[in-house]
């Protein structure tokens, strides 16, 4: 797995965290799946622990991982910011500073970006966005900034959570040209590279 398991050790605290919200409002026996779901994404990063080229910058191209167990759903995406901005430096103009502001309101709508049936009940648990082009303040884009999101949701009806259908982000998107994907999820541990033309990710058999 070429970029999973380190990108997913980052969404152990988002699942960590679903699992505490749920611990008190369930009681024990809720806090066994979402431990369940945290021991099975650590054992991956254990196993894939050496690989280092797991972000690579490539225009036209984002990094997807998506990780389902029980009712719990952590989504991550990498990208250029070339790919969801435009460019890549710090904005200098009112049509750059709307231009982030567009793809900050897209990636904060998270259950349209990735297809996430109604049927299913997802609710979001937790949303970070993260790139040096959303806080000029803090500098650091060196003209190969990228944009970081991630998701925790809480799926009360997972078995409806069939696929994910990433139309929309391309179309939200149009510089993103194909997705690389890692996911792990009952369908099995999956690669694949989304298009859009092929924006669909199946998650059960």
């Amino acid at each position: 797995m070429r970029h999973l398991t380190l990108s997913l050790l980052v969404a152990l605290p988002l699942i960590a965290a679903t699992a505490s919200a749920h611990d008190h409002a369930h009681g024990h026996g809720h806090d066994h799946k979402h431990r369940h779901a945290h021991d099975k994404v650590h054992d991956h990063h254990a196993h894939g622990h050496d690989q280092e080229n797991l972000g690579a910058h490539e225009h036209g191209t984002g990094l997807l991982d998506v990780a389902l167990e029980g009712e719990t759903l952590v989504i991550m995406l990498k990208s250029p910011a070339a790919n969801l901005v435009g460019f890549e430096h710090l904005p200098a103009t009112d049509a750059e500073r709307a231009a982030i502001a567009e793809a900050r309101r897209q990636l904060e709508q998270p259950q349209q970006l990735f297809g996430l049936p109604t049927s299913a009940g997802c609710t979001v648990l937790s949303t970070d966005l993260h790139s040096p082009l959303f806080d000029a303040s803090a500098g650091g884009a060196d003209g190969h900034a990228d944009i970081e999101a991630s998701y925790s949701f809480s799926c009360s009806s997972p078995a409806a959570l069939d696929r994910l259908d990433l139309a929309h982000l391309f179309q939200a998107f149009p510089h993103t040209e194909q997705l690389q994907v890692q996911a792990i999820a009952p369908a099995g541990q999956q690669a694949a590279t989304l298009k859009p033309g092929q924006p669909a990710l199946m998650l059960r058999p």
